[in-house]
């Protein structure tokens, strides 16, 4: 009996070990998303649930912890001690304060993403825990600890793929914004890019790799010519072209801080795609420099130059300058670059006699020479990086850079970013040395206002102060009223004062005694203080470039909306047509019964177009799952003996919850109006809609628009002269301008005056503060 007895005991042990040695998985059973809750986790043999105070907030876990598939994000509201066990991580996310271990291991595997949000993220015990990062996709992301603390602190702990990391050889350290840091593999087998064939990521998936330029043939899967949508992981970006060399027709998406999913490239680019770059996404503030101290609170900075690199400290923006750099070798140095998505183009090249534009070429014209520099920016769309337009001298938005940038559109060759200098130049500063800063702001926000209304693209502010001529006080002055300024508006991606002389410099010079070097100057010191906020807000982008490549244009945008249910006042349905995509939503409650304003399916949200048009395709974005049954409904005005009534242009059943982007085409339709009429929904109990765009073109027949009554008045019309004068009590914030077809027209506007000198004649329509609408006739 007792040799039974020992037999018996020694198996119940030893069953014991093994059910203690396996893994113990994520369920999420308890409903709550809280890590330290035994209750989400079991065993994944015995399906035993951990006793409580097994995992607890910085209390050794010393279990082998396996956290895989999770839909929603983990939160772990206090410090993972792994102690002696393990956390592997896989197509999750997963948030905490900090992370221990006595000698434990935490493995950031594919589709893996951690974020340690204290300022002390990973705690140095003895032994300390090891970290191995097995895929690209994937991170540890600590949100208060720079990259260049993470260099200096933990790469001994870090492994990729088992191998000590060594940053810019199998590790990235990439900024993100200024206090933090995105901590991966840099393996160049990393493919975030997957494309398809078919619209709505339809038919066989292609894994595209990271950095490698791929073209024409070499595209991988044979998908030359072949790609109708894809999805991109987030953290980083792609560049596609219909050109093998990255020329022609081409446009750039970014994933920052979510997956992003195009269900349908833009007709251009259907089927004709030649040309891939992805690249690694770097995440910075608006606020940059230009020299190498770091006590300014910057993220980025440039130095009119290509031969720096990113480090730890900031994000380098490479410049061309001149026309030297625009060669098969000089491209090459750029798409080398490390940590660098972006290109800046050329250097006040409409100045003829110095800067870039007073060289060329032997034999050719000056950089100055329009003609020549749109030819040789057009070798940067080879780079695959995002462009930045010549930076001008401070009127070349509206002159040099205007036609720059025209001929670049009538070329094919693309601009993503428009690039300014000022320095208050117009207001003769010598002459008028003592302005006060609130007119020197004043003609600022003026300068800005005008060049996003000529080019509606983002905007760099790679040079300005309030001139050199002017005091410290005065300059200061004007940075309080400007950097908040900039903060707020959202078409400003970077800014970067000028500083190097008496009245602008960051140090010394507070008065005309104090010329030391090393005192921060009243200059420095409004420059320092300015909390900058991220350059890029957007968790993706579908950049806007100079390229026209949808063939119609959003005509829903900022039109009357009405519903027949919204949740409260503040979700109301016109929030879907304001343009914002990530913010404001139209809200309605269909399933809670209980709740406010409910209202059961079917839901609709009606747009008043404002005009005949002649439509083709829509767009849905989503905040939390995507509509499932709908019509998509056109106002006919044949039907009901001429009453008019509503008409399907497409009916749509079982749409997937997922991605949030719906986008249908249908065949064209002419009309006044247009309802999305919701059935069915992958949710239970909310609709809520970011924003439907409605893509269309004034119909053939020229219907008059049904306009409001005008807070303005233009005139002449018919215009002859070549300029309207357009005046209202209120102010001009905006201009828009657009031909018969929808299509936005480039035009200047100053003092009151639109230039329409250089439109063919025609018809055309103007959109004033993206409110008032004319129609007007060029002779």
């Amino acid at each position: 009996m007792k040799r039974k007895l020992h037999l018996v005991t020694a198996l119940f042990l030893l069953l014991g070990f093994f059910a203690n040695a396996q893994d113990i998985v994520w369920t999420g059973s308890a409903s709550n998303n809280d890590f330290f809750d035994e209750g989400n986790w079991k065993n994944s043999v015995t399906n035993v649930v951990p006793v409580s105070g097994t995992i607890d907030p910085g209390v050794a876990i010393n279990l082998p912890l396996q956290l895989n598939k999770v839909a929603t994000t983990v939160t772990a509201n206090g410090e993972i001690n792994v102690g002696t066990g393990s956390l592997g991580i896989s197509t999750a996310n997963l948030i905490a304060q900090s992370l221990a271990g006595e000698g434990g291991n935490v493995a950031v595997n594919e589709g893996g993403y951690f974020e340690l949000t204290s300022t002390a993220p990973i705690r140095l015990t003895t032994p300390k825990v090891q970290i191995n990062l097995t895929s690209g996709i994937g991170w540890i992301k600590t949100t208060n600890f720079s990259a260049r603390s993470v260099s200096l602190t933990y790469l001994g702990q870090i492994k990729v793929n088992g191998i000590a990391s060594v940053y810019k050889t199998n590790l990235r350290l990439d900024n993100y914004y200024l206090l933090g840091c995105v901590i991966r593999s840099n393996d160049a087998t990393t493919s975030p890019l997957t494309v398809y064939e078919g619209a709505n990521l339809q038919g066989n998936p292609v894994l595209i790799p990271v950095n490698t330029i791929h073209s024409a043939s070499a595209i991988p899967g044979e998908m030359n010519n072949k790609i109708e949508s894809f999805l991109l992981k987030k953290g980083f970006m792609v560049t596609i072209a219909d050109e093998a060399d990255g020329t022609g027709s081409s446009k750039n998406y970014i994933a920052s801080e979510s997956d992003l999913v195009i269900n349908t490239l833009p007709k251009l680019l259907q089927n004709t795609v030649s040309f891939i770059r992805v690249l690694p996404w770097n995440w910075v503030t608006k606020k940059g420099r230009n020299d190498t101290t770091t006590d300014l609170s910057t993220s980025w900075r440039y130095q009119w130059n290509h031969t720096e690199s990113s480090t730890v400290n900031w994000e380098f923006a490479p410049m061309s300058w001149g026309h030297g750099t625009t060669s098969d070798t000089g491209i090459a140095g750029f798409i080398a670059k490390y940590g660098s998505p972006y290109i800046m183009s050329f250097n006040e090249p409409d100045d003829c006699n110095a800067q870039s534009g007073q060289y060329g070429f032997a034999g050719s014209p000056k950089l100055c020479d329009v003609n020549e520099a749109v030819r040789l920016h057009k070798n940067f769309m080879k780079t695959g990086m995002r462009i930045v337009s010549p930076g001008g001298r401070e009127e070349a938005p509206f002159g040099w850079l205007e036609e720059f940038y025209n001929k670049a559109k009538a070329e094919d060759v693309r601009i993503d970013v428009i690039a300014v200098h000022w320095y208050d130049w117009g207001s003769s500063p010598v002459a008028n040395p003592n302005p006060t800063a609130l007119q020197v702001f004043n003609r600022f926000k003026a300068y800005l206002t005008n060049v996003h209304n000529l080019y509606g693209l983002p905007i760099w502010i790679t040079e300005f102060n309030a001139n050199p001529a002017r005091s410290q006080a005065i300059n200061a002055g004007f940075l309080q009223l400007a950097l908040p300024y900039l903060e707020s508006l959202d078409y400003i991606e970077r800014y970067c004062w000028f500083p190097y002389n008496s009245g602008t410099h960051f140090y010394g010079w507070n008065d005309a005694t104090d010329t030391s070097n090393t005192t921060i100057s009243l200059v420095g010191t409004a420059y320092r203080n300015q909390v900058s906020t991220p350059s890029i807000p957007e968790a993706t982008i579908d950049a806007p470039n100079n390229l026209n490549l949808a063939t119609y244009p959003n005509i829903a945008l900022n039109k009357p909306a009405t519903a027949n249910s919204t949740y409260g006042p503040t979700y109301l349905p016109l929030n879907a047509v304001d343009g914002n995509v990530s913010t404001t939503q139209w809200f309605a409650n269909f399933g809670v019964s209980g709740d406010v304003n409910y209202t059961p399916l079917p839901a609709w949200i009606e747009v008043d177009l404002q005009g005949t048009y002649t439509i083709d395709s829509f767009r849905t974005i989503e905040v939390s799952r995507a509509m499932k049954d709908f019509a998509f409904e056109f106002w006919d005005a044949t039907l009901n003996s001429g009453a008019g009534g509503w008409s399907s242009a497409l009916t749509v059943t079982g749409n997937p919850a997922s991605p949030l982007t719906t986008f249908k085409t249908f065949a064209p339709v002419t009309t006044t109006k247009v309802r999305l009429y919701i059935t069915g929904h992958n949710s239970t109990s909310y609709l809520r809609i970011l924003e439907l765009e409605v893509y269309g073109k004034l119909a053939e027949n020229l219907a008059v628009n049904k306009f409001e009554k005008q807070a303005f008045t233009i005139y002449p019309n018919p215009v002859a002269n070549g300029v309207l004068n357009i005046n209202g009590d209120q102010e001009v914030e905006s201009i828009a301008v657009y031909n018969i077809l929808g299509a936005k027209i480039n035009a200047r506007f100053e003092n009151s005056q639109l230039e329409v000198s250089d439109l063919a004649p025609g018809v055309y329509f103007l959109r004033v503060n993206n409110k008032y609408s004319f129609k007007f006739i060029k002779k």
